[in-house]
C-alpha cells in the first residue's frame, strides 16, 4: 500500500503522542481514614481528599501523603514507585519486611511519621532524598 508522503509523518508523530502519554508521572493521594494496607485501592485517589479506588501507586506514579486523610500506611508488599511525597501528613508510614524502590522522584518528607522496617529502601541514581520535617526514626547505612 502506498501511503503519500505527508501522511507518513503525520502518522509518526500520532505514534509519538500516544507513547508519551504512558510516560506522565501519576499522583496518587493517599486517603485512607484509618490505619490500613498500600495495597487497597480504596486508600488511593487522583485528587487530594478526592474519591478513594483509583489504585496504589506503581512504577510510573507519585505516592502522595498530605493533610487529607491522616490514617496510617502500612506497606504489604514489596513497593517500586517514581518517588514518595510526605507533606501535611500526621499519620505514620510503616514498612514493615517489604522493600521500598523509588525512581527518579526520590523521597521528600516534611512531615508525618516514617517507620523502617528490615528490608531495603533503594532511591534511584537521579532521585533526591529530602528530609525537612517529621520523623524518621529508620537507620539509614548505605543509599543507593
Amino acid at each position: 500500500m502506498y501511503l503519500p508522503s505527508k501522511v507518513l509523518p503525520l502518522c509518526w508523530i500520532v505514534f509519538l503522542v500516544l507513547i508519551s502519554l504512558n510516560a506522565v508521572a501519576i499522583d496518587r493521594y493517599w486517603v485512607g481514614p484509618a490505619s490500613s494496607g498500600w495495597n487497597l485501592s480504596a486508600n488511593w485517589s487522583l485528587t487530594s481528599g478526592g474519591s478513594g479506588g483509583a489504585g496504589a501507586p506503581g512504577v510510573a506514579d507519585m505516592a502522595i501523603f498530605d493533610n487529607a486523610f491522616n490514617g496510617d500506611c502500612i506497606v504489604d508488599a514489596n513497593l517500586n514507585v517514581l518517588g514518595i511525597r510526605i507533606e501535611g501528613y500526621t499519620g505514620a508510614i510503616i514498612q514493615n519486611g517489604f522493600s521500598i524502590v523509588m525512581g527518579t522522584y526520590g523521597y521528600t518528607q516534611h512531615s508525618g511519621t516514617f517507620l523502617g522496617g528490615t528490608a531495603d529502601i533503594t532511591i534511584g541514581s537521579a532521585g533526591a532524598f529530602v528530609l525537612t520535617g517529621g520523623f524518621l526514626p529508620a537507620a539509614l547505612e548505605a543509599c543507593s
